[in-house]
């Protein structure tokens, strides 16, 4: 956990990943939890063949929840999961850039999309390496409370990160 510059806090989970299968798998599961918290970016290399990935497992994943729906008798769990069936069936993937399509709820960027004027969000996915500058923009619309999921290994480019946070 570290502190956000505006007094609040940011939260960083770091994982390790073996292929890009593991994680498109990983993040797929963990995003829908994520998107109740508001609005998330992805920083991807190949945004539309990454998104496509992804995509594809989620609608997989909304198949497993509708079954689980169906197949339960508990009314508290199967409103809870009809919910989460909801929100992700109106969710909404991008692989532009928010000024260019306010609407979505999920924007896959590469790096060179990424800027400091990105409109506030909760969660930030980094799929590839950033360097320091890049790794600054990203995190520049991350609100206080927002999480930081790290896909590999913890670089030194990321350490300003830190050391902006305790200035």
């Amino acid at each position: 956990m570290i502190l956000h510059l505006e007094g609040g806090r940011w939260f960083i989970d770091v994982r390790t990943t073996e292929t890009s299968e593991q994680m498109s798998y990983d993040l797929t599961h963990h995003l829908p939890r994520r998107l109740a918290a508001g609005p998330v970016i992805i920083v991807a290399d190949n945004t539309k063949v990454f998104l496509s990935v992804i995509r594809k497992r989620w609608m997989k994943l909304l198949y497993e929840v509708e079954c689980q729906r169906s197949s339960t008798l508990d009314t508290f769990k199967k409103e809870a999961l009809q919910f989460e069936a909801d929100q992700m069936r109106n969710c909404h993937f991008a692989t532009k850039p928010p000024a260019e399509l306010p609407s979505a709820d999920v924007y896959c960027l590469t790096t060179t999309q990424l800027s400091r004027t990105l409109p506030p969000y909760m969660t930030l996915y980094i799929t590839t390496p950033l360097d320091a500058q890049q790794a600054g923009a990203a995190t520049a619309g991350l609100k206080a409370g927002g999480l930081i999921v790290l896909y590999g290994a913890w670089l030194p480019e990321y350490e300003n990160l830190l050391k902006q946070a305790y200035q």
